[in-house]
Order: C-alpha cells, then structure tokens, then sequence
C-alpha cells in the first residue's frame, strides 16, 4: 500500500481492463458498413467489448488506523478519490466518465464517525452515438456530455445505522444541453449485521 508525505498516510491506486466475449450491437455502423439509421439495415454486430479504469484514492490529512481485515481506514482526516473509467466506443452509449471526490471524516468534534462529502463528475456520450442520433432524427440536439455534483454529510447515528442526507445537481442532464438542470434531494440509509 503507498503511503504519502512524511506522515506516510495511506492510498490506493488501482488500474483495470476488463473484456468480454459476447456480441453487441454496433451503435452507428449497419450490417452493410453504412450507418444504419439512413439505410435502415441491421446494427453490426461486434464481438468483444471492452473497456478500463483507474482510480485513486489517497488520505490527504489527519489520522488513520489499520484495520487487519479491510486495511488502513481515516478516522478524522480529508481524502480524495479520482476515478476514470473508458468503455468500448463501438457498442457502449457513453463512452467515458470522470469523477473526483473529496471527503473528510470526523468534521465535528463531537461527530468524529461521521463523514462529509462532495463530488463532481462528468459523464460523455460517445460521438458515435450521437451522430447516429442525428442521423435518426435530423435537427435534433446531439448529446455531449453531462456534469454533475453532489454534497452529503453520512450521520452514524449508531456503529450500524448510517443515514446520508445529499444534494445532487445536474446540468446538462443525458448530455442534452438544452435540457433543464435538475435538482434530486435523497436520503441514503445503511444498517451493518
């Protein structure tokens, strides 16, 4: 496990592929190698989808412990979270996303289990998909990308009951920006056996 900084304080960067054998349709090219939406064919079937990730999760300040089963976990502290992930552009509808957390544990003296947290994030509609859109429905808004962010604060109101008031705000949402932002009030709730 990396540790950063004099303090050594702990992290977690990860990278991944995964493939999978199954065929899917192609979103944009047809049977005959044309786009599909002009010439009315069948979806391409393409063999083989893929994609990949990477994330980072690095303790930026304050304290942690090592718990021997799950490992290092802050206890009062800012950490960061950074996650990419990338799909097959030839079958996959949105593409790639982006995401960064920041979350602080034990914002309150008095709350030290709790934890705060906001997020960002981005989510793109592959290019392919969109044009096919397009070419399905001529003057139609082409999707790009949406943004979206969140806040919450997680209230351990025991060792095993969580309750995770959040605010989402999202523009541009399905990646139509023209579409109107949305606001989502939640409630998360979590109980541990």
């Amino acid at each position: 496990m990396p540790r950063l900084g004099p303090r050594g304080l702990p992290g977690s960067y990860r990278i991944g592929f995964w493939y999978n054998t199954e065929t899917a349709p192609d979103l944009l090219t047809g049977a005959d190698g044309r786009p599909f939406a002009l010439t009315g064919a069948s979806p391409a079937e393409r063999r083989g989808r893929y994609g990949g990730y990477i994330l980072l999760q690095q303790q930026l300040t304050g304290s942690y412990v090592d718990d021997p089963v799950s490992g290092p976990r802050t206890t009062h502290g800012l950490s960061m979270f950074l996650n990419f992930t990338q799909t097959d552009r030839r079958t996959t509808r949105t593409d790639n996303q982006l995401a960064l957390w920041l979350v602080f544990a034990g914002p309150l003296k008095a709350r030290l289990g709790d934890d705060m947290g906001f997020g960002i994030g981005r989510t793109h509609v592959n290019g392919r998909a969109a044009l096919a859109e397009a070419l399905a429905t001529p003057g139609s808004e082409q999707p790009d990308s949406e943004y979206s962010s969140e806040i919450y604060y997680s209230f351990h109101a025991a060792r095993w009951l969580v309750f995770r008031p959040n605010v989402q705000y999202v523009i541009a949402p399905g990646g139509y920006a023209k579409a109107p932002d949305i606001v989502v009030l939640g409630l998360k709730s979590a109980i541990t056996f």
